[in-house]
């Protein structure tokens, strides 16, 4: 059995926070540093919505940056995850809107793999 420490699972995704992967319906994907904060500050507190302001302050804390930063970010979340999971909310921010994400710690990878996939009768 391997450990791998805090798993958030939502939807048919998830995020590892140790390793600092996200499994998506395609597999692994492809994220940057910047992005995968951006998404585990949006998994925070899901239907919240975040300023670009709030968002860009958490990620980015000591950096002068500008909304394209975040926007290419945005861009390689909505890539990377099932449509619909992260909503743009016109003159607010942004806001994750997909399933109710859901912590794990110290699971077995076996266990979280199955656990987030969905079940098929195969007889």
């Amino acid at each position: 059995m391997q450990l791998m420490g805090e798993v958030v699972i939502f939807g048919c995704c998830q995020l590892h926070r140790e390793k600092r992967t996200v499994l998506g319906p395609n597999g692994s994907a492809r994220l940057s540093a910047r992005s995968f904060e951006v998404l585990s500050v949006l998994l925070s507190k899901p239907n919240k919505v975040f300023s670009k302001k709030d968002i860009i302050c958490a990620v980015w804390s000591d950096m002068t940056v500008e909304d394209i930063n975040l926007q290419i970010c945005i861009w390689e979340l909505r890539k990377a995850l099932p449509p619909g999971m992260i909503l743009t909310v016109h003159s607010r921010g942004y806001t994750y809107v997909g399933p109710m994400p859901m912590l794990t710690e110290c699971c077995s990878v076996d266990n979280v793999v199955a656990s987030a996939l969905p079940h098929r009768n195969v007889s």
